[in-house]
């Protein structure tokens, strides 16, 4: 039986530790093939670092990750669907822990962003 990810936040330890994964990777594909910038306005632990995580893994191209999820063989809903087909091609990622930032100041702030930045 499948233990649930209390305390995971990332998708690689979520599926490499055999927990628990409800498979949304067909939204993401849909937020990632928009030719627009998509907002992410969600409450506190609501699952946005982990929808960030899983994109920073299609975005590296660990496609192993995905074995057996949508993204790794989408299927159409119905019929009248087209299949898409993901290419996995990689892109370069920035990430940045804003959880590790100093928010004490503006000043400090903007001294941890730069140095996460370095």
């Amino acid at each position: 039986m499948k233990l649930l990810p209390i305390g995971k936040q990332t998708f690689d330890q979520i599926i490499n530790g055999g927990y628990i994964y409800v498979d949304k990777t067909e939204l993401i594909y849909k937020i990632i093939s928009l030719d627009k910038p998509y907002f992410l306005s969600r409450p506190r632990r609501f699952g946005k670092s982990l929808l960030l995580s899983t994109i920073e893994h299609i975005f590296l191209g660990h496609r192993d990750l995905f074995k057996g999820l949508w993204l790794d063989d989408p299927k159409p809903r119905t019929h009248s669907e087209p299949t898409p087909e993901y290419d996995w091609p990689i892109h370069p990622v920035i990430h940045l822990d804003m959880s590790a930032t100093n928010k004490t100041s503006r000043v400090a702030l903007d001294q941890s962003i730069k140095e996460q930045l370095y």
